[in-house]
């Protein structure tokens, strides 16, 4: 009995161990950087300015945010970075024990189990210096770095695979044109299993992406909401996944700790809980209200101040995708 028991052990590790050798080998999925020859246009660079610091708010990661100021507004020098998320240390720079209080628990995505740091985006050589344009589209559409290796997926390559070909190169010429700062990064320590699970997640872009529709307001508006990641909070995660829970789009409810606060996403469908009242004017108006708001009052992750900067035109153009959704209520409301 005892070794019938030992020998099925023995198989499952066996199994595992081959599984995890089988996933390192074949994984991830990447194709080879592409050579690039782009016109850099005034057009296009006014479009990457837009585009990274007011809907996918790229410095919101890759720069220290004030969180003594309302939504945690973006810090200079921008793109260098923004220090390291640990077991101790939040996303926010906060000491675990520090967020201990009556009634609220940790919420575990504010931490990391091992250690990972959010990296230096400017044009000097320790951050995207000696990258090729090539391979900068590749790691933020596909989520493969410089040295050919997946990329931990708290970059949202995975929404920026559907950025159009165009946009993504304004975004590269943003990065270009930051004022270059020598911030080195450390390297991400990570374990087994996520060593492994981590290559999982990338993917070749092969299609050709298809030009906007801006006309359409409906779907330019999706295009907007979702590479301003809008569903990144107010959509609950289906399981461990990347992937949104069925059914359950923009129905808010996502908690999120904020110091010693803990704040769940508003439900952004046209339910009672969320938008049915609200009118477009009302819904842009809320945007810009914070476009000169500095007031230190119970914080949000939302960086109201870079959305605030998005035009009236695309703020009505989310609106009215948001408005096309099913309406659903706030799950635990």
């Amino acid at each position: 009995m005892f070794r019938a028991i030992a020998t099925s052990l023995i198989a499952i590790v066996t199994m595992f161990a081959m599984l995890a050798v089988y996933l390192q080998i074949t994984l991830p999925r990447k194709s080879e950087a592409p050579n690039i020859n782009f016109t850099l246009t005034p057009e296009m660079k006014e479009r990457g300015v837009y585009l990274a610091e007011n809907v996918l708010v790229c410095d919101d990661c890759h720069s220290q945010r004030d969180w003594g100021k309302f939504g945690g507004p973006i810090k200079k020098p921008q793109g260098a970075g923004r220090g390291c998320v640990t077991s101790e240390v939040s996303l926010t720079g906060r000491l675990r024990d520090e967020n201990q209080f009556s009634g609220i628990a940790i919420n575990s995505e504010d931490y990391f189990p091992e250690y990972l740091c959010v990296p230096n985006i400017t044009p000097h050589p320790t951050g995207i210096g000696d990258w090729t344009d090539g391979e900068l589209l590749r790691a933020v559409r596909e989520g493969i770095n410089i040295d050919d290796k997946a990329m931990f997926p708290i970059m949202p390559y995975h929404i920026y695979r559907d950025l159009t070909g165009l946009d993504a190169l304004a975004v590269i010429s943003w990065m270009r044109d930051l004022p270059p700062v020598d911030e080195v990064a450390p390297p991400r320590q990570v374990k087994f299993p996520m060593n492994v699970l981590v290559n999982r997640w990338p993917r070749p872009v092969f299609a050709v992406s298809k030009p906007l529709n801006a006309d359409d307001e409906v779907e330019y508006g999706s295009y907007l909401s979702h590479q301003a990641r809008c569903n990144y909070c107010h959509t609950p995660r289906w399981g461990q996944t990347l992937e949104d829970s069925p059914n359950l789009l923009m129905a808010g409810g996502v908690s999120f700790m904020i110091g010693k606060y803990a704040v769940r996403s508003t439900n952004l469908t046209p339910h009672e809980d969320g938008l049915k009242d609200w009118s477009r004017e009302a819904f842009i108006r809320r945007f810009k209200s914070y476009e000169d708001y500095d007031s230190n009052a119970v914080n949000t992750w939302m960086n109201w101040k870079a959305y605030s900067g998005m035009t009236e035109e695309d703020l009505g153009a989310i609106y009215a995708y948001l408005q096309s959704l099913r309406p659903v209520p706030t799950p635990g409301s």
